[in-house]
Parts: structure tokens; C-alpha cells; sequence
């Protein structure tokens, strides 16, 4: 009886100590992305290399929709023109709504691959969802995703 108590005893104990780092949530990888380069068009996300590079260059209202700082937060994808050294657009492709409770960095969504196709790009963020850029028409489709993180 003595012995299963002291047993019992150390389990819990280690319960208490091991459990709480098992439960933080992992904060995920994000990829680097390469820009796609159509005619004079450098194409990117948030999270390719190019985007350091022109960054400065943005709104600051844009910048702001960016930032995990906020209760949301916009991903785009952008055009820079390499000819004339400007942006020649950007697209909200998604939003995510974080839920306060959680650790922004663990809700957050990002684009994992970007691709050339017929008239645009093709994207696929770390949620598997495919968007479709229409470069010609400056659209994306579907259309922009609203993410509710509960």
C-alpha cells in the first residue's frame, strides 16, 4: 500500500512538471518563397526574400495589415516592376482573424508554394487552399478568404 502510494505520488509529480511544455503550441516554419518573374513583373509574397528587399517601398497601411501586432492580418501578393523600379500592384489574397487566446505566430497562415500559370500565378498556402491570381485582370479567385481562428 505504502509503495503504490509513493508510486502514484511520483507520477504525478512528473505530470506536473512534463506537461505544461507539452502543451505550448509549436510555432510553425515558415518557408522562404521565390519570386516569379513574368516580363517585367516581379511577383512574391510576404514571406520571399524579395519582399525585405521592397518592403520600404510599401504603404504603411499595407505594412500594418501585415504585422502578426494586430487582431488580423492580410496576405498579399505582390508586383514589382523591375523596368521602372515600382510597385505595379498588390493583392489581398486572404485575412486571418486571430483568436486573442492563442499565440499569434502558432495561428498564423502563410503561403508555402507560388507557381506560373496560363495568365497569373498560382499559390497554395500552409492551410492547402489554392488561389489563383489573374495578372491580367488583377484578380484573385476565388475570392479573398476570410480566416476565423477559434
Amino acid at each position: 500500500m505504502q509503495k503504490t502510494k509513493h508510486s502514484v505520488i511520483r507520477q504525478l509529480s512528473l505530470c506536473i512538471i512534463i506537461v505544461p511544455f507539452l502543451c505550448f503550441a509549436k510555432t510553425k516554419e515558415k518557408p522562404i518563397i521565390k519570386a516569379i518573374e513574368i516580363d517585367e513583373l516581379l511577383l512574391f509574397s510576404s514571406n520571399s526574400l524579395e519582399f525585405e528587399n521592397h518592403s520600404m517601398y510599401l504603404d504603411s497601411n499595407v505594412i500594418n495589415e501585415l504585422s502578426l501586432n494586430n487582431s488580423k492580418k492580410s496576405e498579399y501578393i505582390f508586383a514589382w516592376n523591375t523596368r521602372v523600379h515600382q510597385w505595379e500592384f498588390y493583392i489581398p489574397i486572404y485575412i486571418i482573424v486571430f483568436n486573442p487566446k492563442i499565440e499569434k505566430d502558432v495561428q498564423d497562415i502563410y503561403v508555402k508554394t507560388m507557381k506560373k500559370s496560363d495568365t497569373g500565378i498560382m499559390l497554395v498556402n500552409s492551410k492547402c487552399d489554392t488561389f489563383y491570381v489573374d495578372l491580367e485582370k488583377q484578380l484573385i479567385k476565388p475570392q479573398i478568404k476570410v480566416y476565423e481562428m477559434h
